[in-house]
């Protein structure tokens, strides 16, 4: 995962996270969330089901039910560090196989 993390890293014109279906949590968010958001990639991680304001309940579902090669897109309100809600788009899919088989990315932008 750690050299996932760091490919992941370097996209700087989109929020990137990766989130674990067996864990049921974001393990990575790159710095552009920060941007977004205000929140640092690793309270982000942290807060994450705290930050989502809205859209909450499709994300669950979308997540308990992605298969591979449908990926999903969502509209998420999420606070911002200065108490804000804000409306991003969010294009989720899952990895179908190999090292990171059901690990989903996602790609969030405003």
């Amino acid at each position: 995962l750690r050299r996932l993390f760091d490919a992941l890293q370097a996209e700087t014109t989109a929020g990137v996270v990766v989130y674990s279906r067996g864990e049921r949590k974001l393990l990575f968010a790159n710095d552009v969330v920060k941007t977004l958001f205000g929140w640092g990639p690793e309270r982000f991680i942290k807060d994450y089901n705290l930050l989502v304001k809205g859209g909450r309940v499709q994300w669950e579902d979308a997540m308990a039910g992605m298969r591979f090669g449908s990926p999903v897109c969502l509209r998420l309100v999420i606070q911002t560090r200065t108490g804000k809600d804000t409306l991003i788009h969010s294009y989720w899919g899952i990895i179908p196989g190999g090292a990171f088989q059901n690990v989903v990315i996602g790609i969030l932008f405003s």
